[in-house]
């Protein structure tokens, strides 16, 4: 990356400023920035293969050489969002939440919760961080009390980290 070249980060991730693709691998998040003939900029975001968005994760995007006018001050903000649409806050901490439904329609053991300190939110499918427990993972029930995080504080990628016990704590914990 040479000395005058510009990171941007698009939805929690950094993007580098490379002069072309050659060197770059299927798992870089690069970008070249191109002027057209009629004076605009345009940002390329490759992965490796020259022009080519890495997957589906960025359909925000919605070609590779989608036109958008930024102001300097984006530009120097090193912050740049797609469809010119602002971030939403990052969502930290933990949450409480019932879950609405475990049969995940893609088998990913993802749980369809409700978040009541964050109304708006709607309903959302969490992704499971709890660990394998004998070959098979941990599902709550409908109606069951979960813990929900979300990933990098992003409202769109919701984790479940785990049941709430309506029970009394054991007094001596087996580890």
């Amino acid at each position: 990356m040479s000395k005058n070249s510009v990171q941007l980060i698009i939805d929690g991730e950094i993007w580098l400023q490379v002069s072309d693709f050659n060197e770059s691998t299927p798992y870089d998040r690069h970008f070249m920035i191109k002027r057209l003939q009629n004076g605009h900029d345009v940002f390329i975001f490759g992965n490796g293969e020259k022009g080519c968005r890495p997957s589906e994760r960025y359909g925000k995007f919605s070609s590779p050489y989608k036109l958008q006018t930024f102001t300097q001050d984006d530009i120097q903000q090193l912050e740049v969002s797609p469809n010119g649409k602002k971030p939403h806050n990052p969502l930290t901490g933990i949450y409480r939440a019932v879950v609405i439904s475990n049969e995940d329609p893609d088998n990913r053991m993802k749980v369809q919760v409700k978040i009541d300190a964050i109304p708006e939110m709607g309903l959302l499918w969490a992704a499971s961080v709890v660990p394998l427990k004998e070959n098979d993972r941990i599902r709550p029930a409908v109606g069951d009390l979960v813990w929900i995080s979300f990933r990098n504080g992003d409202p769109n990628q919701p984790l479940w980290l785990g049941k709430i016990s309506e029970d009394e704590p054991p007094s001596v914990f087996v580890l």
